[in-house]
């Protein structure tokens, strides 16, 4: 199959380029600039020049395809306004991908939250769970998933706070970063709350399962740790970094936005269907056992995320 990728020079995107291909299947990566176009076509794949921002080379690539697999976001918390833009150039990018997939059974997965959604009844919320609004993919996803109603195949990948891995750009990097520059490790409250999580490489997967499996609408969840305590995580990084914990109000972590509120969210998440319908079966490292890792805290890790 040869599926059009968004964001295949991307944190995720590049491990599910990589498995795609191992499993047979050719990648068209879409390619905003130069540097993701060579990092593309480096990999052997095909690259198609554009942008989250033009839509008619996005169309273009999804008709050119066998299937689709969304991966690329802004990925710019910083602001309310921020996140309100990557919103809307999500529900853009959304839209055209859906409309060019009409009248077609081409498969389509896309990318969404599993981290923020809340326990039920003392249970970790299962692939049912409906997305809060106060999570910036619940409009996205409702809105991607909508197609079905149209006869379009799609899926929705929930990913957790952490698709952790070396070279992680991500939240946990955030707070590794956080506490070089402050000289103390952030934690909310006692950090009893919460973080599911899932090594890159098994996140992979699940991506092309769906594709493979396609139905007229699926939600799966990538998750391995159903939920780390924060507590843990914190206490790793300060060993690593030999920096103590240190405990924030709920007031003094609202000073740091939507990353604030993710240090501070108790979201256990399961992934028990996923597992049984996609036959997925993780076997990367846990977050713990990452972050045992001294490679984790090399500070030339981090990486750019290039959609």
């Amino acid at each position: 199959m040869k599926v059009f990728v968004t964001g295949a020079s991307g944190w995720v995107g590049t491990a599910v380029c990589n498995d795609l291909t191992s499993h047979g299947h050719t990648v068209l990566g879409l390619a905003r600039s130069d540097a993701s176009a060579k990092a593309i076509t480096d990999k052997g794949y095909e690259a198609h020049r554009g942008s989250l921002d033009d839509l008619e080379s996005i169309t273009a690539a999804v008709k050119a395809a066998d299937g689709v697999i969304h991966c690329a976001y802004k990925h710019d918390f910083s602001s309310a306004e921020a996140i309100e833009n990557a919103t809307q150039t999500e529900l853009a990018v959304l839209t055209a991908i859906g409309e060019a997939l009409q009248g077609t059974t081409k498969p389509f997965v896309f990318s969404s939250a599993a981290g923020g959604l809340p326990g039920v009844d003392g249970q970790p919320a299962n692939e049912e769970a409906v997305l809060p609004a106060y999570i910036p993919r619940s409009i996205t996803e409702a809105h991607a998933l909508a197609f079905a109603d149209k006869g379009v195949h799609v899926s929705a990948v929930r990913l957790p706070f952490t698709v952790h891995g070396v070279r992680d750009p991500g939240f946990v990097k955030m707070l590794i970063d956080m506490a070089r520059n402050t000289g103390s490790v952030p934690l909310i409250g006692e950090g009893l709350n919460r973080w599911p999580a899932v090594h890159v490489t098994d996140a992979a997967p699940v991506y092309r399962l769906a594709l493979e499996k396609s139905k007229v609408r699926g939600i799966y969840h990538a998750v391995q740790d159903t939920g780390v305590e924060t507590r843990e995580i914190a206490k790793k990084i300060g060993e690593h970094l030999d920096l103590p914990v240190k405990a924030l109000t709920a007031d003094k972590a609202a000073a740091f936005g939507f990353v604030g509120m993710v240090m501070g969210a108790d979201s256990p998440v399961s992934s028990a269907r996923t597992r049984e319908e996609l036959r997925w079966s993780p076997v990367g490292p846990t977050l713990l056992e990452d972050l045992a890792s001294a490679e984790y805290y090399n500070q030339e890790a981090g990486r750019t995320v290039v959609a």
